[in-house]
């Protein structure tokens, strides 16, 4: 399911990425772009990477 329109992220693409780099939002929005344009999405991907995180073991735990 699409969560960022603009950007075309997936909640795949987000738990791919906790996977691979952990929970920072911050660092989630620059490399997937969501949240970055409108802004319509930043609430719904925040908390799709927050639940997410808490399924998912990161690779890398040094966010």
């Amino acid at each position: 399911m699409y969560v960022c329109i603009c950007h075309a992220v997936t909640e795949e693409q987000i738990k791919d990425f906790a996977r691979a780099h952990g929970c920072n939002w911050r660092k989630m929005s620059r490399e997937l772009k969501a949240g970055t344009d409108c802004g319509t999405c930043a609430i719904k991907a925040k908390r799709a990477l927050k639940n997410l995180c808490t399924q998912v073991k990161p690779a890398d735990a040094s966010n």
